[in-house]
């Protein structure tokens, strides 16, 4: 890899902080990661190449976390967070919110502000009008969606909503989005993805999955076997593969410890050979919602309990 591809990939890397304000992911068994542990991440992160970070309202303490790091250390990173789902519309409460983020971050302009709950625009669209307006103001650069299914991303295309910056999953087995994305590329729509790991369902053992969950045993064998056969990190796998697609303007990682984050920076040197196992990658598809939408994994066990 040259040099140039390197801080390339270096520089589409954005930090997702939900564990720095909430216990999150299926296989994070450290909890919510401490300040002092998150600002050793964030001043690595910037010495590597890392020039963005992805939060929200609704993920506990991380607006404050880095508002706090952001204090000491203005300017270092762009910043992408999310509206929190409203009961209701209220005009001038997405303003609210807006204000209350920016004072938590210490910050006075957000790179990118996301509907963080698309039913909330399909219920209230004057929403999308407020936020329209609140980018006018200069706060906001980019607004958008944070999106689960493609089905609501093709309703959005279909109302023909001018947004500029949308974040959606995707990952070696969650392709359903990717037959979109150079429609998005052609309306300039800045494409941010996320859940590259699967919420950690990746790394799981095969004999340790549970609900419907059960039905992705393969896929984790498959994967597990091409990591071996290749000496080649499964994360290494996961993140190199979404990079490769030019499309892909940011990838949201998740970061539990500093050493997590070191291991993935250091997998970029194998974005090579990641991106000559082809079709072998093609065979991980996975199509089952139930699998691909963490919040359907337990459905099956829920219902037996009834």
């Amino acid at each position: 890899m040259s040099i140039r591809e390197k801080r390339l990939m270096q520089s589409k890397i954005s930090l997702g902080t939900v564990q720095f304000g909430l216990d999150y992911g299926i296989a994070n068994k450290n909890g919510k990661v401490s300040r002092q542990k998150v600002f050793e991440i964030f001043k690595y992160a910037k010495a590597s190449g890392i020039n963005s970070l992805d939060t929200a309202y609704a993920y506990g303490q991380s607006e404050e976390v880095i508002g706090a790091y952001l204090k000491q250390h203005p300017d270092q990173f762009q910043v992408v967070s999310k509206l929190p789902s409203l009961d209701a519309y209220i005009p001038g409460k997405a303003e609210e919110f807006l204000q209350l983020t920016l004072n938590r971050l210490n910050i006075k302009r957000l790179h990118g502000y996301l509907i963080h709950n698309v039913e909330n625009f399909f219920t209230y669209e004057d929403l999308w009008e407020e936020l329209v307006c609140l980018k006018g103001k200069s706060r906001i650069d980019r607004i958008g969606f944070t999106l689960y299914s493609p089905m609501e991303l093709e309703t959005l295309l279909e109302k023909n909503i001018e947004f500029d910056l949308i974040q959606i999953p995707y990952s070696i087995f969650d392709r359903r989005f990717e037959k979109y994305f150079d429609i998005l590329k052609k309306r300039r729509v800045e494409i941010h993805v996320r859940s590259v790991f699967l919420q950690g369902l990746v790394f799981l053992k095969p004999d340790d999955l549970q609900g419907n969950l059960l039905k992705a045993q393969k896929q984790i064998n498959d994967l597990r076997k091409l990591s071996q056969d290749h000496n080649v990190s499964i994360s290494a796998i996961c993140l190199n593969f979404v990079l490769l697609n030019k499309c892909v303007d940011k990838v949201v990682i998740g970061i539990d410890n500093l050493d997590h984050l070191r291991k993935n920076m250091k997998s970029l040197a194998l974005f090579n050979r990641i991106n000559q196992l082809g079709q072998e990658l093609n065979n991980l598809i996975i199509h089952d919602e139930n699998i691909l939408m963490p919040f359907k994994w337990h459905l099956e066990d829920r219902k037996r309990k009834k």
